[in-house]
């Protein structure tokens, strides 16, 4: 009976772990398909989560223009972070059914197409899983922006259809990361190379790895990818990877000082628009016999003396140079000043779109005069839809403050950033892995 009683609780639990898998968890919503600028709306949002207990987070990401509007009846608390609303238990309810009646407010300046978007974080297997929603697409109808711009446009219908985002979005990547060390032509160097088979991934991806003090790093082979050395890091950068299974790279270690190297390396991509890594495993590499270091001791030990004769020649020169200070260097600011700063790796640049056009009458003089705009507005044809974007920016979070300047001072509702690299447009994302900087809301 015993037996019998374990036997039973074993296949209960298989029969729970097979019922309560992620297939099983699900958001749904009955979100309208249009909406009117100026009106709210009353969502149901319901999480379904069979057998589920312990730790669970909920959150819904707004469209901008949209907010939340607290509901004084609600006996479920939540926190407001950005265009973010986030609900979090530390133990879950015991209902397998979880709704959430939420009323939405419309901005009165809004229009055209937003995105609802949701996810659910919990506890499974002890592991931390999560389950998002299909992202819902809603219409914004508004009358008096339409009359805007046909006012604007001297009678011609303007159709303010933001174009859809490309999809990123990649196939699951079967990825394998292979490495192979050989001594180089000299003694003190190591030549590195990286096979990786990238499935049927594709865009932006990176390969880096440690670079210790006193070694130095050179490319041998990019494939494709640009190759750089910053802060303790070499890195490979696709902006698209070449469309084939396997990728080979190659690079150069060499050294005066050091015996041994820590190779460590981390592939990273996207797929469904979220950063992976795959990191290889730790080696240590050992260089052959080092250069040695006698002979250029014997010739540096001179140099300090014929300085020290020289002082008197190099105190000579100091007046002159003093006075070369003063105006020069003011010549030199002025120059300075206004020249756009050296753009990171990839040369990446971040402006802000306010608006995508099917109608070819719609120009940047006319959106200049709806939006009350001085600066410039750069426009190029993509997607079938004329793009009107504004800013040039080397910082993310500088065309961020842009971005919402011009949603407050010039009321352009859906304005949001874009990135470029080497002039070919990507995914905010990609750029942000590109240049190493940080997302801000």
């Amino acid at each position: 009976m015993k037996q019998l009683f374990i036997l039973f609780n074993t296949i209960s639990l298989m029969l729970l772990g097979i019922f309560t898998g992620d297939s099983v968890v699900k958001i749904t919503n009955n979100l309208p398909d249009k909406m009117v600028a100026g009106k709210e709306y009353q969502v149901e949002f319901k999480l379904t989560k069979p057998a589920i207990q312990g730790f669970g987070m909920f959150q819904i990401e707004l469209p901008d223009g949209v907010s939340l509007v607290q509901n004084p009846d609600s006996a479920v608390s939540y926190v407001v972070e950005g265009n973010i609303v986030k609900w979090v238990w530390a133990s879950l309810p015991s209902d397998d059914e979880v709704p959430f009646n939420l009323t939405f407010n419309v901005a009165s300046n809004l229009q055209g197409n937003v995105s609802f978007k949701s996810r659910f974080y919990y506890i499974y297997n002890n592991d931390k899983a999560f389950v998002d929603m299909s992202p819902k697409q809603v219409e914004i109808e508004n009358t008096e922006m339409t009359k805007a711009f046909e006012n604007a446009a001297k009678d011609t219908t303007l159709v303010n259809a933001p174009a859809a985002v490309a999809s990123n979005a990649e196939p699951p990547g079967n990825i394998v990361l292979n490495r192979t060390v050989t001594k180089g032509s000299k003694p003190n160097e190591l030549i590195v190379t990286i096979k990786i088979k990238k499935g049927s991934t594709k865009g932006f991806a990176r390969f880096s790895d440690d670079v210790l003090t006193g070694v130095t790093a050179k490319v041998v082979k990019a494939d494709g990818s640009s190759f750089s050395v910053a802060d303790g890091k070499l890195k490979f950068v696709w902006v698209a990877v070449p469309d084939k299974e396997e990728l080979e790279i190659s690079y150069m270690l060499s050294t005066t000082t050091e015996k041994t190297t820590d190779l460590h390396g981390e592939y990273s991509y996207l797929e469904d628009n979220q950063s992976k890594k795959v990191n290889m495993n730790d080696l240590t590499a050992e260089f052959g016999d080092l250069i040695s270091t006698e002979q250029p001791i014997v010739e540096v030990e001179p140099t300090p003396e014929p300085v020290k004769e020289e002082k008197p020649v190099v105190a000579a020169v100091e007046p002159v140079k003093e006075k070369v200070k003063e105006q020069p260097v003011k010549e030199k600011v002025k120059e300075v000043k206004p020249s756009k700063p050296v753009r990171k790796e990839g040369s990446v640049s971040y402006h802000v779109q306010i608006g995508a056009f099917k109608n070819a009458n719609v120009t940047a003089a006319v959106l200049k005069k709806i939006y009350h705009l001085k600066e410039n507005i750069r426009s190029e044809f993509h997607d079938s839809y004329s793009k009107f974007m504004i800013g040039d920016h080397d910082e993310y979070k500088v065309a961020r403050d842009h971005r919402e300047e011009a949603k407050k001072n010039n009321g352009v509702p859906n304005a949001f950033v874009v990135a470029y690299a080497e002039g070919k447009r990507i995914t905010v994302q990609e750029a942000l892995m590109i240049t190493n900087q940080k997302w801000f809301k």
